[in-house]
């Protein structure tokens, strides 16, 4: 699967909100995608959530999305951290 970088302003900021969600240990659901970015239907997240997973950010099934390893990799601050953190014998 590949990585594509060109995201949209929105879908940037969509990825980083799931990301930050993530960070948190927390999820977040399609409405409150919705609620945050003003849209007034669950489908227009999900047209953004399908376009994210056409590009590879994350895997989308009918019930959930799950970010990719690629998507914590660039986006999470957590992610970062932990990928600092030496491990034993380094």
């Amino acid at each position: 699967m590949t990585y594509s970088d060109n995201l949209t302003p929105t879908q940037e900021r969509v990825i980083r909100m799931l990301v930050s969600a993530w960070d948190d240990g927390q999820s977040v659901t399609y409405r409150e995608i919705a609620q945050a970015f003003g849209y007034r239907s669950d489908e227009t997240v999900m047209t953004h959530l399908r376009a994210l997973a056409a590009k590879g950010w994350l895997t989308l099934d009918a019930y959930r999305y799950t970010l990719s390893h690629a998507a914590r990799e660039r986006f999470s601050a957590k992610w970062q951290r932990i990928r600092a953190f030496p491990t034993i014998g380094s």
